[in-house]
């Protein structure tokens, strides 16, 4: 029998959409090919965008289950190469602390892509580096004609419920180097994200709601700070997805606010970047932010990363957030690209 690789390389050679997927902390590598457009209610693979105007996919076809050994083996330490500041950002980031001062925003969300030529390597090896070097993380690779390769390492649980009704998800914002000491502007961030999930949870009548203490979440080189919470539900869990998408831990806050405040200050399309995807099969249902991605499509590839914005942010310090989200995945690429 072939293994999941493999399979993957006959899939490449046959130009078959599929979508390779592995879940933080699983020791098994999902394929799913043949991809086929379903009805939303049916077994599927989702992918939606950040903004609700772009399609959402939900796709079906041959599923395959391989073990897999997810044991980090890799290693680089920041700092690595950082790009210097692109004029755009400045811009936006001006832009969004007028509104930030203005008093009506807590908190905006500014993404930004980097962008550069690429082959038509297969993206396999990369792959298999974000396997082993993000065991806690969920790595997907979608290819697919109309929306281009997508890859990348999610450590964000959007929503996830049990055919006993228990649901959780998790409240993750904050950046530093695994290293770094949080300050006042990372923890007040989290915990507007923490007290907005609640108060979703809380008016889409979830039940018995817990929430643990904010604690360190490692990725890479870096860190997040996480709550989990925990409730359960029994109502449509799409309609409770749909209230929870975007969370202000993309977005910002007020919500609404900071959709227009995004709209009007970011100069490139998110797209699927900051977007969800996950599964829902027998009963059981489990859904990613896509985040620390990377988009390949005509001889480009982009990178896309973001930060949350608060009155208190700094130029500086906020750019070299983006670029240290950006150096794995970027780190991956460039070496099986050279």
């Amino acid at each position: 029998m072939e293994d999941w690789r493999e399979c993957i390389e006959r899939l490449e050679q046959e130009k078959q959409a599929f979508v390779v997927f592995a879940e933080a902390r699983s020791e098994t590598v999902q394929v799913l090919s043949n991809l086929r457009e379903v009805r939303e209610e049916e077994s599927h693979f989702t992918y939606a965008p950040f903004h609700p105007s772009q399609k959402t996919y939900f796709f079906s076809g041959e599923s395959f289950s391989f073990p897999l050994k997810r044991q980090s083996n890799i290693s680089f330490s920041l700092p690595v190469h950082f790009e210097e500041i692109d004029p755009l950002y400045r811009k936006a980031f001006d832009l969004a602390l007028t509104e930030l001062n203005s008093g009506e925003l807590q908190k905006l969300v500014l993404t930004r892509k980097h962008s550069e030529r690429a082959s038509s390597k297969s993206l396999l090896p990369v792959a298999l580096d974000l396997l082993q070097f993000y065991p806690n993380h969920t790595v997907h690779w979608l290819v697919h004609p109309e929306i281009g390769e997508w890859m990348g390492a999610s450590p964000e649980l959007l929503l996830e419920q049990f055919p006993d009704y228990k649901i959780r998800t998790m409240a993750l914002a904050g950046t530093l180097p695994t290293k770094g000491k949080w300050t006042e502007k990372e923890r007040e961030e989290q915990q507007m994200v923490t007290n907005y999930i609640r108060k979703v949870w809380e008016e889409g009548v979830v039940e018995g709601i817990q929430l643990s203490e904010a604690y360190d979440l490692a990725s890479g080189p870096i860190k997040h700070l996480k709550t989990d919470i925990i409730g359960e539900y029994r109502g449509s869990l799409n309609a409770l997805l749909q209230k929870m998408h975007p969370t202000p831990a993309v977005a910002g806050l007020p919500l609404k606010s900071a959709l227009k405040a995004i709209e009007k200050i970011e100069w490139n399309e998110r797209e699927y970047y900051s977007g969800y995807f996950g599964w829902k099969k027998d009963g059981h249902s489990r859904y990613y932010v896509n985040l620390r991605c990377l988009k390949r499509r005509d001889s480009q590839v982009h990178f896309y990363i973001g930060g949350g914005l608060t009155s208190k942010s700094d130029l500086a310090r906020e750019w070299q957030e983006t670029e240290e989200k950006r150096a794995t995945l970027y780190h991956f690429w460039r070496r099986h690209e050279d």
